[in-house]
């Protein structure tokens, strides 16, 4: 019994996290623009309880994604507005699970005509539990704006 309790407590500490995106296309972007844009620059606000660093680190990672999906010469702007950070404890990650969660919305606007060519609203989530996923969910920031690049790419940008 007692072999039967460790084991099922070093799994408990073992566990690993799961992604997970979401979130609505508000105005989709037109193909003829997916297929020619790039995104020139990166606007984003800093959301209650992130770090100073955030907006440094959002645009770095979230313009690293995008600088591998919209190739093309058209420039557009990303302008992302964050509307909810929660960021896991990781006491809590370890006894019972918690996760990270980021909720935004980015829209690609047109700096000619500075009309909105397409607007998506955005969930980036990542959970578990245990030793190694509160290891792998402590950069929080740095994850969910990675993910949140991703999905823009998904979600904007005709793969080529």
């Amino acid at each position: 019994m007692r072999r039967i309790f460790l084991v099922a407590a070093m799994a408990s500490l073992t566990t690993a996290c799961v992604s997970t995106s979401g979130g609505d296309t508000v105005t989709q972007i037109p193909s003829d623009i997916s297929k020619t844009a790039f995104v020139k620059d990166i606007t984003v606000n800093t959301p209650t309880g992130a770090s100073e660093q955030f907006e440094t680190v959002f645009k770095t990672r979230v313009g690293e994604k995008l600088a591998k999906c919209a190739k093309g010469e058209k420039p557009l702007l990303l302008k992302v507005e964050i509307t909810n950070l929660k960021k896991a404890n990781a006491a809590m990650t370890v006894l019972v699970g918690s996760s990270n969660n980021m909720v935004g919305v980015a829209k690609l606007v047109d700096p000619e005509s500075d009309k909105v060519v397409a607007d998506y609203e955005i969930t980036r989530s990542t959970g578990g539990g245990g030793l190694i996923a509160a290891a792998a969910m402590s950069q929080a920031e740095e994850q969910l704006s990675s993910g949140f690049g991703d999905e823009i790419c998904k979600r904007a940008f005709i793969k080529r």
